[in-house]
């Protein structure tokens, strides 16, 4: 008799025991089978997942409820559970379970160590009512003749309990649901190779889900220190704001902006949705709240606004047609998916706006306006916004919309407009050199008369421990260095490869001797994505050469997946903003014009971003020689620190 092996040990909610016992029952013959119950750090709510050798490799969300818990299916597949059931979300079971899939693809995808051997697999989604028998639920459900197709799907698309009679049985529905899922793709039957699911795949997935219950594999001491801050630093504002109303809140980079959203909804502890252009922040934060045990008491989800599109889409049951160029931009592309999306959701009782009770808006700043129109039609109902608004950090418009700018203030009370003035990230010079570079590049002359002005008062006022309220920034980090301005004309690339492994070293070393510190809180920025065929071997050969994975964010397919406290961040200029590193080496500054043509924003802009990364030291790479023929930002730098005295 051949039974599924069990990897580790048997759930740990006892209501999904059931299932453990009845799967471990099940003569699987010749195929074999492995199962997880063991919670995997850094994902969303992974009950079990099952490899069936030649079959596929599933996620599976056990739901113990027996049918007088549901209280009706509706035409969108959607199963409504009754009032007194107890649930931790309101998604359905399956959508839970794609969730969990596609966070543990992410998760994968962020490991070096684990992803080449499984980056291939196809993670099928699956949900098991295995309380439930499918005859039952078809008599309940299938007789009405407006639900009867929504119900036959939904028995055919999970597993019930006459699935897990016999283990052939359950084998069978597995294909199905691999081949036939519901709201996802199935896999190219091409690429999707049955010898890809065998015994050396499940010891490579039993090694990386090992891996994830390490003590390393948790929150770094830097996470938790923002963690903390979230959930101290910011009360004081809190009780200043009206908690029935929407929120926007402004300020310089590194003024804790993102961590009053993040305060207010631990605060408020009710289904929150975060949203910001930016992928690599939106998996920032979603690693940083999937992970810190404050945010696992409520739902608490992360995404890039085309990710909450595309979720929006998927919960409606919504398949959007191929962007066809030659017929429209991508802007008018995403506008119709979005007017679809509100169209269908409204003509369907406006579900959408009872998903989540505050909605937190970051970089408000660059979102589009159609991507507003969607924000605005999910927090049409009862929903809140706090809505973050960056100074200086325009990337990909040339002005903020026009919602942002006037038609959301228009309904905010004064006290709900917030402005963030303490400067927490950046040392005092680094943020004052930063302001000096955003508001006066490329004229020396203009950064003398800003600093002789104004910010020299407000430096000296900080260094005296003067009251700075007057300011509209409140200077906190003393005694701090500013950037090092590095020309590499006359090196070889394997010097410079050479300088910045060793720079690595140092920087781990000064890490590890506060036993905190790990490599993850160092950030590469580079000037371009994986097309760069400068800096970007550069950067990944020294983090070779140093002995330290790395997650590339500069290339586009991993800007979604969470990083591991011993990789070294990298990332492009453009795609570091919101993100923060204990020290950070930006390579080709010299580039800077050419990056900022190609996120079409100005250069002044993409340079303050890059300059204020850093809590610590920032270390700049140029070439002097490409410096001088592409607007001199490194010269104008290094004259703006002659400027200030630093």
């Amino acid at each position: 008799m051949a039974k599924a092996k069990v990897h580790g040990n048997l759930p740990e909610k006892i209501q999904e025991r059931p299932f453990a016992d009845l799967l471990g029952d099940l003569d699987f013959g010749a195929t074999r089978v492995h199962v997880w119950y063991t919670r995997i750090l850094g994902t969303r709510d992974v009950d079990a997942v099952l490899l069936a050798e030649g079959l596929g490799l599933f996620v599976i969300e056990l739901k113990s409820i027996n049918l007088s818990a549901i209280k009706e299916i509706n035409g969108d597949n959607g199963l409504i559970l009754q009032d007194n059931v107890k649930s931790s979300t309101k998604k359905t079971a399956w959508l839970q379970a794609i969730d969990a899939a596609e966070s543990l693809q992410n998760k994968i995808q962020a490991t070096p160590t684990h992803r080449d051997m499984l980056k291939d697999l196809w993670i099928a989604p699956g949900a098991a009512l295995f309380r439930i028998y499918r005859e039952s639920f078809l008599v309940r459900f299938g007789c009405e003749l407006q639900f009867r197709h929504a119900a036959e799907e939904l028995a055919d698309g999970m597993i019930f309990a006459e699935d897990l009679i016999d283990g052939r049985t359950f084998l069978k529905r597995l294909e199905y649901i691999k081949a036939h899922p519901l709201y996802k793709a199935a896999p190219n039957r091409r690429k999707d190779k049955p010898d890809l699911y065998d015994e050396q795949t499940a010891l490579s997935l039993d090694a990386f889900i090992r891996f994830k219950l390490t003590p390393a594999e948790t929150l770094t001491a830097t996470e938790m220190a923002r963690l903390r801050r979230i959930e101290d630093e910011e009360e004081r504002h809190l009780d200043q704001i009206n908690q029935d109303h929407h929120v926007i809140c402004s300020g310089y980079a590194g003024t804790g902006k993102t961590l009053l959203g993040l305060q207010l909804a631990l605060r408020r502890k009710v289904p929150t949705l975060f949203t910001c252009y930016n992928k690599v922040l939106a998996t920032d934060i979603r690693r940083l709240t999937s992970m810190g045990a404050p945010f696992l008491q409520f739902s608490f989800e992360a995404f890039d606004v085309f990710q909450l599109l595309g979720d929006c889409e998927r919960r409606l049951g919504l398949r959007p047609d191929r962007w066809d160029k030659t017929r429209e931009t991508w802007e008018e592309y995403e506008a119709r998916r979005i007017s679809k999306v509100i169209e269908a959701d409204f003509d369907r009782g406006a579900r959408l706006r009872s998903e989540w009770e505050l909605v937190i808006v970051d970089e408000g700043q660059d979102i589009a306006d159609a991507f507003w129109a969607l924000i605005d039609y999910l927090t049409g109902g009862s929903s809140k916004l706090f809505v973050i608004d960056g100074k200086n950090q325009l990337l990909y418009r040339s002005s903020s919309c026009e919602y942002l700018t006037d038609g959301l203030p228009s309904v905010i009370p004064p006290e709900n407009q917030r402005e963030k003035r303490r400067v927490y990230r950046n040392t005092s010079e680094t943020f004052l050199l930063a302001q000096l570079f955003v508001q006066s590049y490329p004229s020396l002359e203009r950064a003398q008369r800003i600093w002789t002005q104004t910010l020299q008062k407000r430096y000296r006022a900080h260094r005296k421990t003067v009251d700075q309220d007057q300011f509209d920034f409140e200077l906190m980090r003393e005694n701090g260095g500013v950037p090092s301005v590095l020309n590499i004309d006359q090196r070889t690339s394997g010097d410079i490869v050479q300088q910045i492994t060793a720079s690595l070293k140092k920087k781990i070393d000064q890490l590890r001797m506060t036993n905190d510190g790990t490599p993850s809180d160092i950030l590469i920025l580079l000037p371009y994505g994986k097309p760069d065929l400068t800096w970007r071997p550069m950067a990944i050969n020294a983090c070779q050469s140093a002995g330290f994975d790395y997650i590339d964010y500069t290339d586009e397919e991993n800007r979604r997946a969470s990083y591991s406290p011993d990789e070294i961040r990298l990332c492009t200029f453009h795609s570091s903003r919101g993100i923060e590193g204990l020290h950070t080496i930006v390579l080709g500054f010299d580039q800077l014009h050419i990056a900022a043509k190609q996120s079409d924003t100005s250069a002044a802009n993409l340079g303050y971003i890059s300059l204020t990364r850093s809590a610590f030291e920032t270390e700049v790479y140029y070439s002097g020689r490409k410096d001088v023929l592409s607007g001199s930002p490194a010269q104008f730098l290094t004259g703006v620190a002659e400027i200030t005295g630093f």
